[in-house]
């Protein structure tokens, strides 16, 4: 008993000292918004490539999806982002390529995402990634957040130089 409040007593002035530095780097970071993630892609199927099978733009419902998926990626990759400090930042990406294509056993997925700080720079970040055709969706999930992780890089490099807004 009497050791436990010696130890409250000396460490209860060290932790709330300790406190107020903990909380004020949060205040100091900027406020991240994504206006706008979509979909723009256009069918780049080229005729040379007579092995492989391309697909057509991404049906409506298969683009929000994939925006969706996008979105959450770039915001969990935005909240470990270093962005400096300064006002926030509103930011917007697209999706302009996403091309797959079927050889024998391999799929392959291309995919260029442009993002945009507002009022600012834009980045590009482009992967091509190859896999199992029975595992499409984990395929797509692993390029996107490729894709995002380095978009978001780029950005808050942008973001944290003294020119930027």
């Amino acid at each position: 008993m009497r050791r436990s409040r010696w130890l409250a007593l000396i460490l209860g002035p060290v932790l709330l000292l300790a406190l107020p530095q903990a909380t004020a780097g949060a205040a100091h970071r900027k406020k991240i918004e994504w206006t706008a993630v979509d979909v723009r892609v256009r069918d780049r199927c080229p005729e040379a490539r007579a092995a492989a099978t391309c697909s057509s733009p991404p049906s409506s419902q298969g683009s929000s999806r994939t925006a969706r998926m996008l979105k959450t990626m770039l915001q969990e990759a935005s909240r470990k982002a270093d962005w400096g400090k300064g006002p926030s930042l509103r930011l917007s990406a697209s999706i302009t390529e996403l091309t797959w294509e079927q050889h024998d056993d391999v799929l392959r997925l291309e995919v260029a995402v442009v993002g945009r700080i507002v009022g600012a720079a834009s980045v590009r970040s482009r992967i091509r990634v190859g896999g199992r055709p029975a595992e499409r969706s984990k395929l797509e999930r692993e390029a996107l957040q490729i894709v995002s992780t380095g978009l978001v890089t780029r950005l808050a490099d942008i973001a944290r130089k003294p020119s930027a807004p």
